[in-house]
């Protein structure tokens, strides 16, 4: 196996990781051409802050390119407005399902019960669920009405489409099995506690 060939100045967690050729058990046909890209949790670490929530740790691209018998590697990480803001302020910024922010170290006792009443400017659009394409154009998706454009070459983050934007005429409802508690939802709000705490399953219902 060669050497992999780690770039990025992103000092958090490895931002993109290439392996010419990776070590191979087996033989893989010489006629068996092609590239899969993956999507999936990245990393729950960012300096001394955890996510909790599986569905929260951000979304790591990975692209599989096989040909002539080898397969080259290489992942990077989705650059979403969260990953921009956890990556600027070295820690979890923004509230996940199930992961509250870590509160900023410069604010205020006054400043921080204050933030607990003001919206959160910052949508958490982690699309670390499946990678979809749209014709010739590579997608990602989440949970977040919010997509990715991806460079399928390099894994790049190119630009965002909110879906609403394409579906204004429309109305969709999502239906879950379980409800959500809004007394609960308004008391995690001011404990500092994740919206997930909120969510009760609903009986017979899978």
């Amino acid at each position: 196996m060669k050497e992999g060939k780690i770039t990025g100045k992103n000092k958090l967690y490895i931002d993109t990781i290439e392996i010419r050729e990776l070590n191979i058990i087996g033989t893989i046909p010489k006629w068996l051409n092609g590239e899969l890209i993956r999507n999936g949790p990245g990393t729950f670490i960012i300096e001394n802050s955890t996510f909790q929530h599986v569905f929260d740790s951000l979304a790591l691209l990975r692209k599989f390119t096989i040909a002539t018998g080898e397969v080259i590697y290489q992942c990077k990480f989705l650059e979403s407005e969260v990953y921009k803001a956890c990556n600027d302020a070295k820690r979890i910024v923004i509230d996940g399902f199930g992961t509250k922010s870590v509160p900023d170290p410069c604010h205020s006792l006054f400043q921080r019960v204050s933030s607990v009443f003001v919206k959160d400017k910052t949508i958490f659009d982690n699309s670390s669920v499946l990678i979809y394409p749209i014709h010739d154009k590579m997608y990602a998706f989440g949970e977040v009405p919010i997509l990715h454009k991806i460079n399928k070459e390099n894994l790049k983050t190119e630009e965002s489409l909110k879906l609403k934007r394409i579906t204004e005429n429309y109305f969709t409802i999502v239906e879950q099995p379980f409800t959500v508690s809004v007394p609960q939802l308004i008391e995690n709000r001011l404990i500092n506690q994740p919206p997930a705490n909120s969510f009760k399953p609903s009986k017979n219902e899978t």
